[in-house]
């Protein structure tokens, strides 16, 4: 695998990260940071992007993986709590749905 550019491999493994279940892609994705992305490029060269690409393409831009402590931070702005910001409400819920994708759907 290493430094293997061959279209066919990575085609056929990217075909078969995406007939995981869902909930099973959405595990494995959490487990693929970008860090972790970054670090196995490294160590592995450009070759493993095809395959790593299902997994970080959803990555935000920034590479920033919020932490909960950092969101619990943002629910403690007024803007938060007081005012219903809409786009600070938004980045406390998808950053904790990206956090515990487990918890998705149940009651």
């Amino acid at each position: 695998m290493y430094g293997n550019t061959d279209p066919a491999l990575a085609t056929a493994v990217e075909q078969a990260l995406l007939s995981l279940p869902p909930q099973e892609l959405i595990e494995l994705d959490s487990l693929i940071t970008p860090r972790a992305a970054e670090l196995l490029l490294k160590a592995f060269g450009p070759g493993l992007y095809p395959l790593l690409k299902p997994l970080i393409a959803k990555d935000d831009a920034a590479g920033v993986a919020r932490t909960e402590a950092e969101l619990r931070r943002l629910m403690a702005d007024p803007k938060y709590w007081r005012d219903h910001d809409p786009e600070i409400m938004a980045t406390v819920t998808q950053g904790f749905r990206k956090l515990y994708p487990q918890g998705q759907g149940e009651s």
